[in-house]
């Protein structure tokens, strides 16, 4: 089943949250008895309980995503595993940020060619929007808060480099032999281990 693209703009990157549900679902190992405990026991320190199942929904779809061997990873792997780990969750939550890792910047990567220049995003969304008629026709700010955001995310998994405000390097991931193992078995992730 294919997921539909969605405009979130306010995805946090939730390194600390999302290791914290790892803890707690080692010891709570079904998703919805934890998704209760942590609204329960207010575990976020939200100030409401509409912030609190907001934050919690957001947190609960990308620990859905990491699946039970990858919430293991995430809480015993090292730092560089627990971001790639974190993006990889966001990733598989919303699909046009994969699409650009893996149908914009793979295919760079794969022929040597590892600057990332931002505007890069927009060629690559109208691609899509001509692809997606129907559903993609989201506003130029949407879109730019969007670009923003999905680089974010990968300068902090570490699959992007900084180099100026608006250029980006390309570069290698060093994970754990449990991580490029998991993620070996989590295709087309594996081309990027």
């Amino acid at each position: 089943m294919t997921i539909k693209y969605k405009a979130q703009t306010s995805e946090q990157w939730f390194e600390e949250e999302l290791v914290l549900y790892a803890q707690l679902f080692e010891d709570i190992p079904n998703h919805k008895k934890l998704h209760d405990y942590i609204l329960e026991e207010n575990i976020f320190n939200d100030s409401s309980i509409r912030g609190a199942k907001r934050r919690l929904l957001m947190i609960n779809r990308r620990a859905e995503a990491l699946g039970k061997e990858g919430l293991y990873l995430l809480r015993t792997g090292s730092t560089d595993d627990r971001a790639f780990l974190v993006l990889f969750s966001y990733l598989e939550t919303y699909r046009l940020a994969k699409e650009f890792v893996f149908e914009w910047l793979l295919p760079k990567y794969s022929s040597y060619r590892y600057e990332v220049v931002v505007d890069e995003f927009l060629q690559f969304y109208e691609h899509k929007q001509l692809q997606h008629l129907n559903e993609l026709q989201w506003s130029d700010d949407t879109v730019s808060r969007l670009r923003i955001q999905i680089f974010r995310m990968l300068y902090r998994g570490k699959l992007l480099e900084k180099k100026t405000e608006k250029k980006y390097r390309l570069q290698s991931l060093l994970l754990s032999p449990d991580v490029v193992s998991f993620m070996a078995k989590k295709p087309p992730y594996d081309f990027l281990v």
